[in-house]
């Protein structure tokens, strides 16, 4: 088969969970934030596609206890439904 006949595939990326992706998305935007006084939510609003207020959200899952993700999974690998972001929000204070 010639050289420009074979098909290529896309690589397959392994996504992480969603409670993951919020997670260490809301702690970039945190990093980034805090390393540029010049950078607000507007700007990442703008960049991702999301509305300030979902970006403002989610950078409150930087606030809820260390131990509540880890608990999260458990509880969904035991066959619980998935916890919303919401849900996760009322865990702070």
């Amino acid at each position: 088969m010639p050289e420009s006949a074979k098909t290529t595939q896309a690589p397959v990326v392994q996504r992480e969970d969603p409670l993951t992706e919020a997670l260490l998305r809301a702690k970039s935007w945190m990093t980034e934030l805090a390393n540029d006084s010049s950078f607000c939510r507007a700007d990442i609003a703008r960049r991702e596609g999301l509305t300030r207020a979902r970006v403002t959200q989610l950078l409150a899952l930087n606030r809820i206890p260390s131990d509540a993700p880890q608990q999260v999974r458990l509880e969904m690998s035991a066959g619980r439904r998935p916890v919303s972001i919401r849900a996760l929000l009322r865990l702070i204070d």
